[in-house]
C-alpha cells in the first residue's frame, strides 16, 4: 500500500477513534486501518506534533481577553490555553437543549407521519373497495392513536416549567383525553 493511500486511512481511522471518544494508540490504527505497523509508526506522530489546523471561535470581545489574561498568567499561549481547557473540559448539556432537540425531533415524526396517513388514505380511496377502505382507515385510525398516545405521555413526563420555558409560553399542558375520562 502506497505511503500516502496509508497515510488517508491513518486519518480516517483517527478521526473514528476520536469520535467514539477510544484511545489513539498505533495498535488501535494498525487494527482498524489494517496499514503495515512501521508505516503506522512513522506517520501516525504527525497527527500528534505537527499543529496545522486552525480552529476559529466566536465570542465576545470581555471573553477573548479574560481567556488571553489566564493564558498571560499561566505562561501559555492562548492557542495552548484553550487547547488544554477543552482537553480537560467536560460538555454539559442543559435539559432544555434537551428538551427542545427532542420536541422537534417528534414534531418533524409527527409531520411525516400525518403526510404518510393522508397519503394512505388517498391511496385506499381511489384503488380499493369500500369494505377493504374501512378495514385500512379502522387500521390506520389505530396508528394515529398509538403515536398520539406516545406523544401525550411524553408530554405529560415534561413538567410545565420547562416547557414553559421551551416554549417561552406561560402554559399549563391540559391533557383533553384524560379530562374526559
Amino acid at each position: 500500500m502506497l505511503e500516502y493511500e496509508c497515510y488517508e486511512l491513518i486519518k480516517s481511522t483517527v478521526e473514528s477513534l476520536v469520535k467514539d471518544e477510544q484511545k489513539v494508540t498505533i495498535k488501535a490504527v494498525v487494527k482498524l486501518s489494517k496499514c503495515d505497523p512501521l508505516l503506522v509508526k512513522k506517520l501516525l506522530p504527525e497527527f500528534n506534533r505537527v499543529k496545522s489546523v486552525r480552529l476559529q471561535v466566536r465570542c465576545t470581545v470581555v471573553e477573548k481577553l479574560s481567556w488571553e489574561n489566564k493564558a498571560l498568567k499561566a505562561n501559555l499561549s492562548l492557542s495552548d490555553f484553550v487547547a488544554s481547557a477543552m482537553t480537560k473540559s467536560i460538555v454539559i448539556i442543559s435539559k432544555v437543549n434537551v428538551l427542545k432537540n427532542n420536541m422537534n425531533r417528534l414534531i418533524g415524526e409527527s409531520v411525516k407521519q400525518n403526510i404518510l396517513l393522508n397519503d394512505l388514505i388517498i391511496w385506499a380511496e381511489n384503488n380499493k373497495e369500500p369494505s377493504e377502505q374501512l378495514e385500512i382507515f379502522i387500521r390506520l385510525q389505530n396508528i394515529e392513536n398509538k403515536f398520539s398516545d406516545m406523544i401525550r405521555r411524553i408530554k405529560l413526563s415534561v413538567s410545565d416549567a420547562e416547557l414553559n420555558r421551551f416554549t417561552g409560553l406561560n402554559t399549563t399542558y391540559i391533557d383533553h383525553a384524560e379530562e374526559q375520562l
